[in-house]
């Protein structure tokens, strides 16, 4: 198997890993009715705090209008907030209300209790294995972030910043032992 047949493998994975664990809504959130846009954006907003409208759209891949919509109605419903900025009063900003972040709460709490009734049947052994690929797998991704941002402050956000993240991985994110790991 080529390296690039293993890369599209292991994320093919990684998808068949989230969707078991973001599977089965809890009763009382299902009832909600939440579109998967709105569900993006309480996402996004409990992971950044304070938003702007176009940031929003920006991030999600969206268009402005679109996400002024989604927001509205998530405002609406009680689990968005909309504030004014502190420095400009032309920007609104959006945070999560407090009834958002307990759907957050609730989504994480059943992600959590799904992984560990399935890593509860894994062997130590396994259990050794999949914490030390994940360990790897970490400091990979912050090294991709390092590097990201390393030519976004080079370059600006063009393009071109990603492509810096090409470069060789170290041996520890290439799984091949260091000094010390063995």
């Amino acid at each position: 198997m080529g390296r690039d047949d293993q890369l599209s493998r292991i994320i093919d994975l990684k998808k068949q890993i989230n969707r078991a664990l973001h599977g089965a809504m809890p009763e009382p959130l299902s009832r909600l009715d939440l579109t998967v846009a709105q569900m993006r954006i309480l996402y996004l907003l409990g992971r950044e705090g304070e938003v702007a409208v176009g940031q929003v759209a920006e991030r999600l891949g969206v268009a402005q209008p679109s996400a002024t919509r989604t927001l509205d109605r998530l405002v609406r419903q009680g689990l968005v907030e909309r504030i004014g900025h502190p420095a400009d009063r032309r920007v609104s900003l959006h945070r999560l209300a407090p009834a958002g972040q307990g759907i957050l709460d609730q989504l994480q709490q059943g992600r959590r209790a799904r992984l560990e009734a399935a890593l509860r049947r894994l062997n130590p052994a396994v259990l050794d294995q999949v914490a030390e690929a994940f360990r790897l797998l970490r400091d990979a991704l912050d090294e991709v972030a390092a590097n990201v941002r390393a030519a976004e402050s080079r370059e600006g956000l063009g393009s071109s910043a990603l492509e810096s993240t090409r470069a060789p991985a170290p041996a520890a994110s290439r799984g091949t032992p260091t000094e010390g790991q063995t």
